[in-house]
Parts: structure tokens; sequence; C-alpha cells
């Protein structure tokens, strides 16, 4: 992640809480998709969160960009079938208390070969 200070400052962190100002190399960039989580944690493309469905209990799923709908989505890890939008005509459906970051979904090649994500 890189965050920059005033107009030429960078600096850059692999886990958002150790920052310095040697750049890292990366292949990829991840997109902040807008929102946080229950601790001020911004989510991005690609993160692997703990979210709540109304009155539901805790679910699991993966953030992922929906090239047909042009949206952010949640696909649940448990229920394949079943893919949450974050927002619908601007209007967030998740709360911050309703997101938490649990993991990074590229540390786990094989649930994104099972999703049939790409890693692009």
């Amino acid at each position: 992640m890189r965050r920059m200070k005033g107009s030429k400052t960078f600096f850059f962190s692999k886990d958002q809480f150790w920052w310095n100002g040697s750049e890292i190399d990366h292949d990829q960039i991840d997109e902040a998709i807008g929102i946080r989580d229950i601790n001020n944690r911004p989510i991005y493309e690609l993160d692997i969160v703990n979210y709540k469905l109304g009155d539901g209990g805790d679910r699991q799923g993966a953030v992922i960009w929906s090239k047909q709908q042009n949206v952010f989505m949640l696909k649940d890890l448990e229920d394949r079938d079943l893919y949450v939008p974050f927002r619908v005509e601007d209007l967030d459906l998740f709360e911050p208390q309703d997101l938490r970051f649990h993991a990074f979904l590229f540390n786990h090649p094989e649930l994104m070969r099972e999703l049939g994500v790409r890693d692009e």
C-alpha cells in the first residue's frame, strides 16, 4: 500500500501497520472499494472479510469486481451462489460495523482457483 503525505512524500506498507519510505515492488495494485470496516481499515478488492447480512450471523466473503454488473461484490465463501453488492444505486448496503477484514485472498491461491478469481 502507498500513502501520500503532502504533495511529494510517499510511505509504503505491506500490512498497513508498519510504514516506511522504501518503495515495495509489486505486480498488481489492488483497488480500494471506498468502504471501511469496523476497524476503519479500507476494504480492497481481493480481501476476505467477515460480514453480517441483516439480522443473520457472521458470514465470510471475498471482495471481487463484477464485470457484468460493474460493481464490487462479496462472493460468499459458504454459499457459492450468493453474491452481495456493496452498493445499489449509491446506497451502501453495509455499515462499517457489519464488516471486518479477515485475510488477503491472494494469499490463498487454491481458494482463488476454486472461486474462479484471477489476480490481474
